[in-house]
């Protein structure tokens, strides 16, 4: 069968060029067959999924990402989250996490979309998770939003006094709370170029990227 992962030493740039050390390829597909292999019960053959990148650990080696996929045959879908090594093609499961019911294609996608925003929200305790002590029940994936510019107020995302009335409820028992703020995508992915976000969440084509702190510009073609 087809490896998790295959990598592949690159040749040696000239000074002018950039020097790759090494690529690898992650086959999703292979991985959760891999996963669902070792789960008693599981007898889904080639289940449609979806997956999404959170984020990367350890200078890049260590993938962290969400697989979602449609169980048919229980009327409901399944998501994991794993950590993957990019050089050894090891994995660990972290979480399983079911929907209510059965999810076509475009519903499915948007699901998977909303579990990594949320964990990566977790992750960099932005917005609601900068609140300690609390046990966070909800998805708070709607309150992150795109604005194609920087938030000037980016510091507010990740200030506890900011967001604990919120959180917590304070004065707001018989009313629907509303959000201090919206935590925006420059500031969850501090790294990512502001301009091309709306494009990768569309899955449309992205030609070019500028880094955001570094004077390095990359086209796609």
């Amino acid at each position: 069968g087809e490896a998790i992962l295959k990598s592949s030493n690159l040749y040696k740039a000239s000074p002018a060029q950039i020097n790759i050390v090494n690529e690898a390829y992650l086959h999703i597909d292979v991985l959760l067959a891999d996963i669902l292999s070792k789960r008693k019960g599981m007898t889904e053959n080639n289940p449609e999924f979806f997956h999404a990148l959170i984020s990367l650990h350890d200078s890049g080696r260590v993938a962290n990402l969400v697989i979602v996929f449609i169980r048919r045959k229980k009327a409901y879908s399944l998501g994991v989250f794993v950590n993957v090594d990019l050089f050894t093609g090891g994995y660990e499961e972290l979480d399983w996490v079911q929907s209510k019911e059965t999810k076509d294609t475009a519903s499915l996608r948007i699901w998977c979309n909303n579990l990594a925003i949320n964990r990566h929200m977790k992750q960099r305790r932005a917005g609601p998770y900068s609140v300690d002590n609390v046990k966070h029940s909800m998805d708070w994936s709607r309150l992150a939003n795109e604005t194609h510019t920087f938030d000037n107020d980016e510091e507010d995302d990740y200030d506890e006094t900011y967001w604990r009335d919120f959180v917590m409820g304070n004065g707001e028992r018989n009313k629907r709370r509303i959000a201090p703020k919206l935590v925006t995508f420059s500031s969850l992915y501090p790294s990512c170029d502001m301009i091309t976000n709306d494009a990768l969440i569309s899955c449309n084509p992205v030609l070019s990227m500028r880094a955001k702190q570094a004077p390095v510009h990359l086209f796609y073609g």
